[in-house]
């Protein structure tokens, strides 16, 4: 279950197609979406999205230390065949 909610966790933070189609202000844009405003029509400012995207990362990887042991035992046990 811990393996699973880290799954959902991932796929919660770093989801841009649903928050993109059903928010229509900026205040309530996500991470992934904020981070696409760095790229502009000319210009990309890099060193501006690679430090979002490092920030964007700190939560997920706190959420795996966290669950390291659940997170690899669960992928072992899902190959096990009883």
């Amino acid at each position: 279950m811990i393996t699973f909610g880290t799954f959902v966790f991932q796929f919660a933070w770093n989801n841009y197609l649903w928050p993109l189609l059903v928010t229509n202000s900026l205040n309530m844009f996500t991470l992934p979406m904020g981070i696409k405003f760095f790229i502009g029509q000319f210009t990309t400012y890099y060193h501006y999205m690679m430090a979002a995207a490092t920030m964007a990362m700190v939560p997920m990887i706190i959420v795996y230390l966290f669950a390291q042991r659940y997170f690899t035992s669960g992928i072992a046990l899902s190959g096990i065949k009883a």
